[in-house]
């Protein structure tokens, strides 16, 4: 077949197996290629597109004939040892990369085959901190009296191997349940990839897409359709044997405990077939799947997780790190543990038992240990702790490399310091957290017997295509270190002709280098005017050098001089021999090291990689008490009391405040609100002005729940509560134009299944329910929600506009239904709303619009009309809005700088806050008292900022007060900057040392230095010492 046709034909092929973003890299020689023809009549392939992405150059394959045609193609192409390159610029672009490698080069007629498929989802190289990919599997079932939806749904982290199967089902009267699950578990993912299977769906396909809202998502739909054989139990049964070889006489269906899903065992399977079809090896040793049982979790219902904003939502692009309950709260040092947290705030326990063992465990992680909190010495260690579970699933399936391994030798010796640092805090709960004795001792024998066989100064930058001496240590394996031995004489046959060459030269030793390229193989390189030296100097000499007690005689006539404008390569017959003995023994090296490498991860994985689970999940779970008990400090949470004496779900809090808000919101203080909810109130209907705080407020008691129910501390005075088993929420109002539903349709849609799922243990937060209708029948539509609710004994918060509520007879028999208002003041003298945002008993005054206009600078005549109308109906309160202060201090005014006079823009602590205590306080005062506080201006602040600009303090004067400042010349800056260097010139002489011992690698240097040279060096200072930039 031409080349061109049958590169054609793999495109097509893979396109329509996976999707227009699909290429294929075609290897041919020393390259990889991409072929396509474009004319007037015809385009084939997708050459230009993927230049315009990757900037590779189109050339026709022949430029001396001239019309582009199959015969005649458009080419783009790249060297094959930069191929991981390209895939990753193809990857970001969320292509599929379809790899095609010849059997060989060098030979006529190479045979090509698909040695690798991947795609963004099924990409073990991924630097996320996880890589999902989802299956989901939909058949509806038809009955005489009803048709029942089934789903299932598998998920696996491509990178650590963790997968988990879940299997809903629709309820006759909740159509729309399945579809809300499939929904919520893709939010919760975040897959990189979606693969969905249908079976007898009446349901369109854009209808899916677009009620999932995974348009702008990879999604494979229906690719299987001809693959129904799949779900055979002759086909899945041998299927699952391979994958999983079992270890009991149990059929292999009921090993992994699948025997009741059939659903979820049928998106498995998809999902098994889809992972085995781009690279098999994601499926070597796979951990058993983890069914999910959803009777142990708070259930986040539908969209909750994005309205609550729990995790970073990528339809919404927020300038702002607070963009989300996770990274506020992240303050996690590894992967590990950040993946337990993302896991723990979107699948919150309702397990008293490990919420109180969480909450301990933060109790002890914020005692003192002499001076500082004990999570700070942990943090310490943690710091220096690589993924360790990626790595570890990599050495499972053998893909580890020797570089990767000295990461884990790392990690390994800061977690043994860790077991040392908790055995001797002697905290009960601390210690229950470790991994078992027997654990522990068979990771010690690990390390033990991995420095026993691996040269860890050597593997350390080495991978498995780069290996050119023994990565093991002497006497491990015979055959290696023959083979060693040779290539040590092979240099020192180089080194001494090298320098017996300087001698001649009467140069220092190392002044002629020992080179090595592709081209030219191994040679020596020196300056042209040495080398036209040294050819003077031999023309009348024999060279002899003694090597391993053997003379060797190198005649100066067969040396060869290469020279280019400034070097000169030397060469000779001698050199080209052992050259070519050199690259072969290294070669072959390369290929016994990474054999008997892999067989050794194989071993380690046997004998230890059952312990090396347990030590996982420790650093996971230590890594995320951590975290929280670091928030807890910084943030000034509390811990949350579980107490069960209603017998129902409630939730009891003063001073409760919004994590997000309060951090993003910094110009004017956040004010805190009391809950009660769920005993003597069962409902609220909150009432306010637009703005007011309404949502906030219920968002505020929403993620509170989520935090307890994550085993975190919470934003309040005090919080009281028992656990809850659903959340709904309904707090976006806009119409949702993906599902082609109005605001009034998807509310009612969301309204009725909040009522068909809800019971005692729910939460309900709804904002401006049945704004997209008439006012009568939105009264009627919410009180009959509010009643159905509290008969339920659900707890929830109502924010809406419709006062009238409140006097409904309907309502105000329900003792437990409250009425409350976020509390709004229009200041008439300043013609300003003062937003106060205390929650206050009552439904308030109806003022909202007409106290808007006002501000708004409405017309005074309509105003005037509209207030007399109102003044028919209402009664309205008065007050003073006080002046802007700040939030640190509120005697201190913000009004001008206090350097130049211009506008206050900013707050500046005199002396510096970073050397308060830890009760904020500065020789014996508190850091925010008046006389450390100044304002200024944004440009005068910069000047503090950096040096130019010194201000002492203030200074009573027969003037009055005044502020004694300093312009600093140059160099007084200079001289500033140089009085603050933390390190000296030795220590500073042993962190250039470690750019050589760690293969220029920042990260690894940090943790060495610390490691082996207890100096704590941060990788921006490193990377000046290393530039001499410090």
């Amino acid at each position: 077949m031409v080349l061109i046709d049958e590169y054609l034909g793999l495109q097509e092929k893979y396109e329509k197996k996976y999707g227009p973003k699909t290429i294929v890299l075609y290897e041919c020689g020393q390259f990889f290629e991409i072929y396509g023809v474009e004319n007037e009549t015809e385009k084939l392939g997708k050459i230009y597109e993927i230049a315009d992405i990757t900037n590779l150059s189109v050339s026709k394959r022949n430029n001396k004939y001239n019309p582009v045609c199959k015969k005649n193609p458009l080419m783009a192409g790249f060297p094959n040892h930069a191929f991981e390159k390209w895939k990753n610029i193809l990857l970001s672009h969320n292509y599929t990369v379809i790899k095609i490698e010849q059997d060989g080069h060098g030979t006529k007629d190479p045979v090509r085959k698909v040695t690798e498929i991947v795609s963004p989802g099924i990409n073990m190289e991924s630097n996320n901190y996880t890589n999902n990919l989802i299956s989901i599997y939909l058949e509806e079932i038809n009955t005489t009296l009803e048709n029942i939806l089934y789903a299932g749904i598998s998920i696996i982290d491509i990178t650590t191997g963790e997968n988990h199967i879940y299997e809903i089902k629709s309820d006759k009267n909740d159509n729309n349940y399945v579809l809300d699950e499939i929904f919520r578990c893709i939010q919760s993912y975040n897959p990189s990839e979606i693969i969905i299977n249908t079976e007898n769906l009446k349901m369109k396909r854009e209808t899916i897409i677009k009620y999932l809202e995974i348009e702008g998502r990879i999604v494979h739909y229906d690719n299987y359709l001809d693959s129904h054989y799949l779900l055979e139990n002759k086909y899945k049964i041998p299927f699952l044997e391979k994958i999983f070889p079992k270890q009991t006489m149990i059929g292999i269906i009921d090993y992994l405990d699948l025997g009741t899903i059939y659903w979820g065992l049928s998106s498995y399977i998809y999902l098994l077939q889809f992972s085995y079809e781009h690279n098999e090896s994601i499926l070597n040793k796979l951990i058993k799947p983890r069914i999910w049982d959803t009777t142990d979790y708070l259930m986040l219902s539908y969209d909750s997780i994005n309205q609550l904003n729990i995790i970073p939502n990528k339809n919404l692009q927020l300038n702002t790190k607070y963009d989300s309950l996770l990274n506020l709260l992240d303050m996690t040092s590894t992967s590990l543990g950040k993946r337990l947290l993302k896991h723990s705030l979107v699948n919150p326990t309702i397990n008293i038992d490990e919420l109180e063992k969480r909450y301990n465990l933060i109790d002890c992680l914020r005692q003192k240990v002499n001076v500082d909190y004990l999570y700070l010495d942990i943090e310490n260690m943690l710091e220096k702790v690589f993924d360790i579970e990626k790595l570890h699933r990599r050495m499972t399936i053998g893909l580890l490399n020797p570089a990767s391994f000295s990461n884990l030798d790392i990690s390994y010796r800061f977690i043994t310091k860790l077991f040392n640092l908790i055995k001797d805090v002697e905290n009960p709960h601390l210690n229950k957290i470790l991994p078992d004795s027997k654990h522990i001792d068979n990771f010690n024998l690990f390390i033990k017997d991995y420095n026993s066989k691996l040269n860890l100064d050597i593997i350390n930058g080495c991978t498995l295509n780069n290996i050119k001496k023994s990565i093991f240590t002497k006497g491990s394996y015979d055959p290696i270190d023959a083979l060693q031995n040779k290539i040590d004489n092979c240099y020192l046959f180089f080194n001494t002709l090298g320098d017996h060459l300087s001698s001649i030269l009467d140069i220092k030793t190392g002044s002629i280098e020992l080179k090595d390229s592709d081209r030219d193989g191994f040679h020596y390189n020196l300056t042209k005017k040495r080398g036209q030296a040294l050819k003077t100097k031999l023309a009348n000499t024999v060279i002899k050098i003694t090597v391993n007690n053997k003379v060797i005689v190198v005649d100066p006539t067969t040396i060869e001089y290469k020279t280019s404008s400034s070097i000169t390569k030397l060469f000779s017959p001698e050199i080209k021999n052992c050259s070519e003995q050199l690259n072969f023994y290294q070669l072959k090296m390369m290929k016994l090291c990474t054999e008997q490498f892999k067989l050794l991860l194989n071993e380690y994985d046997e004998k230890y990689g059952d312990s090396l689970k347990y030590i996982v999940k420790f650093i996971a779970y230590l890594d995320y008490i951590k975290s929280c008990a670091k928030v807890s400090i910084l943030y000034g949470y509390s811990k949350p009391i579980i107490d069960d004496k209603y017998g129902k779900s409630y939730i009891d809090s003063k001073n409760l405040r919004h994590p997000i808000i309060e951090k993003i919101h910094t110009d004017v203080e956040y004010v805190p609100n009391d809950v009660d909810l769920g005993n003597n109130t069962s409902g609220v209907l909150l009432y306010g002005v637009n703005a007011v705080g309404k949502s906030s407020y219920m968002k505020s008691v929403g993620l509170s729940i989520v935090m307890a129910q994550a085993g975190m501390y919470v934003p309040a005075e005090s919080f009281r509560y028992y656990p809850y088993k659903y959340i709904f929420t309904r707090i976006s109002g806009n119409d949702n134009i993906f599902k082609g539903q109005s605001t009034f349709a998807v509310e009612m849609s969301e309204l009725r299944s909040i009522i068909k799922r809800a019971d005692s243990r729910s939460l309900i937060l709804g904002d401006e329910l049945c704004s997209g209708t008439e006012t009568v029948s939105g009264l009627s539509i919410v009180a009959a929600g509010v009643i159905t609710l509290e008969k339920l004994k659900s707890s929830f918060i109502f924010a809406t506009h419709l006062h009238q509520l409140s006097s409904m007879e309907e309502i105000t028999v329900l003792d437990k239904i409250k009425n409350f208002h976020m509390e709004t003041i229009y200041n008439e003298a300043e013609k300003k709303i003062i937003y106060n945002r205390r929650l206050k008993e009552g439904s308030g005054n109806a003022i909202y619009g007409l106290e808007v206009a006002r501000a708004m600078n409405l017309d005074p005549s309509f105003i005037s009309l509209a207030n007399s109308i109102r003044k028919k109906i209402l009664n309205i309160d008065e007050k003073i809005i006080p002046k802007k202060t700040s939030a640190y201090n509120s005697q201190i005014i913000i009004d001008t700088c206090k350097i130049c006079l211009k506008e206050c823009e900013e707050i500046h602590h005199i002396k510096p806050q970073c050397i308060a205590d830890d009760n904020n306080i500065i020789e014996g005062h508190s850091k925010n008292i008046k006389h450390n506080l100044i304002q200024l201006c944004h440009d005068c602040h910069q000047k503090v900022e950096n040096g130019d600009l010194e201000i002492s303090g203030y200074v009573q004067t027969s003037s009055g007060i005044e502020v004694r400042t300093k312009n600093l010349t140059k160099n007084e800056v200079v001289d500033k900057k140089k009085s603050k260097k933390k390190y000296n010139s030795e220590q500073i002489d042993i962190i250039r040392d470690y750019a050589i011992k760690s293969n220029n690698n920042l990260s690894k240097s940090k943790k060495l230095l610390e490691l082996e040279k207890n100096l704590k060096v941060s990788v921006s200072i490193i990377k000046k010492i290393w530039s001499d930039e410090y």
